[in-house]
C-alpha cells in the first residue's frame, strides 16, 4: 500500500502523508520492513516520509513504555527459530554464531537498501527482501511470502524456480516428507541466491546502461 501511495502524481503532499503512514503501519504490524523507508531517501517529501515511519511504531509501543528495557531488548533482539536453511545453519551447529550471523544480515541488508535507493521503488523492496531472506539467520515459513508479490510483477524462470522450491519445503514440512527438514530448506536458499544474483546483475547492468558515456 506504501508503495501505491507513492505512485500518486497530482498531490505530492498527499502522497508523503499517505506513505509515511502506512510505511509506519508495515513497520508497527511487522519489523522485517524497518531498513525499507531507506528506499525512500532522496525523492520528494522525503522528510514528511521519514517522521511519520518514526511516529507510527512509536505511538503503538506507548501503552508498552514501562517496560523500558524489556521493550529495548525485545525490540532489537530478535530471535529468529534456526533452521535448516542458509545460514541459519551455522546457528543450529553453534548458537555463538548466531550474533555474527545476524550482523552480517543486518550489514548486508543495509547496504542492499541504500544501493537500491535508486531504484525504481517496486524493484527497491523486492531487491530488499531478497537480501534479507539471503542473508537471513533464522527461517519461518511465513518469511517465503516476502518477496511473491513483488516478484510476481516480474516473473522470470528464477522467481518460477523460487516458487517451486519454497512451495515444496512448506508443502514437504506439514506432511513431514524425507528431506523436508533439510536438503528442502537448502535447495529453497539456493533458489534465493540464484535470484538475488540475477536481480542484482539485472539492476547493475540497468545503470550502466542508463549512465552517460
Amino acid at each position: 500500500l506504501a508503495l501505491w501511495a507513492s505512485r500518486r502524481e497530482q498531490s505530492p503532499g498527499a502522497a508523503a502523508v499517505e506513505t509515511g503512514l502506512l510505511l509506519g503501519a508495515s513497520i508497527a504490524a511487522k519489523q522485517v520492513t524497518a531498513l525499507h523507508p531507506i528506499l525512500w531517501i532522496g525523492r520528494r517529501r522525503t522528510a514528511t516520509i521519514l517522521l511519520l515511519v518514526a511516529v507510527v511504531p512509536a505511538l503503538t509501543l506507548l501503552p508498552y513504555a514501562s517496560e523500558g528495557g524489556h521493550l529495548v531488548r525485545s525490540l532489537l533482539m530478535y530471535g529468529s527459530v534456526p533452521a535448516s536453511y542458509g545460514f541459519s545453519e551455522l546457528a543450529l551447529f553453534d548458537a555463538r554464531f548466531v550474533l555474527p550471523v545476524s550482523l552480517l544480515a543486518l550489514a548486508a541488508s543495509l547496504a542492499a537498501a541504500w544501493w537500491l535507493r535508486g531504484s525504481a521503488l517496486e524493484r527497491g523492496a523486492l531487491g530488499l527482501f531478497l537480501a534479507i531472506l539471503l542473508f537471513a539467520p533464522g527461517m519461518g515459513s511465513q518469511y517465503l511470502l516476502w518477496p511473491v508479490a513483488l516478484g510476481s510483477l516480474y516473473g522470470g524462470v528464477r522467481f518460477l524456480f523460487y516458487s517451486a522450491a519454497a512451495t515444496l519445503w512448506v508443502v514437504g514440512g506439514s506432511f513431514a516428507w524425507p528431506g523436508s527438514g533439510r536438503w528442502m530448506g537448502q535447495l529453497t536458499w539456493l533458489a534465493v541466491i540464484l535470484w538475488t544474483i540475477g536481480f542484482f546483475r539485472e539492476e547493475w547492468a540497468s545503470r550502466r546502461r542508463a549512465s552517460p558515456a
